[in-house]
């Protein structure tokens, strides 16, 4: 989700994903998963152009209440006409990724 949004994008589907992905597993009851401001705390609409984001999630699995923060810091994005994939020496496709 974070890959194929960028700066301004809309945050409502990196909150999907992660409830999907959460809601997969038929033992996991999710309570929340957002996308927060890291100083603010506060959920986003829109994706930063960069700088750092919380993940905060609540789940339930069995008697258990699970409560995790993931801090993720949102690179710049790249160039225009460059790629986040590509190589910082070379400027081409690493072989590994290539179609």
């Amino acid at each position: 989700a974070f890959a194929s949004g960028g700066a301004g994008a809309d945050a409502e589907p990196v909150r999907r994903a992660m409830r999907e992905a959460l809601a997969a597993e038929p033992a996991i009851g999710v309570e929340y998963a957002e996308i927060v401001d890291a100083a603010s705390f506060r959920p986003l609409d829109r994706l930063p152009a960069a700088g750092r984001v919380v993940l905060p999630v609540a789940a339930r699995v069995g008697g258990v209440r699970l409560i995790d923060n993931l801090h993720l810091d949102l690179p710049p994005a790249p160039a225009a006409g460059r790629s986040s994939l590509t190589s910082d020496t070379s400027g081409e496709t690493p072989p590994a990724i290539q179609p």
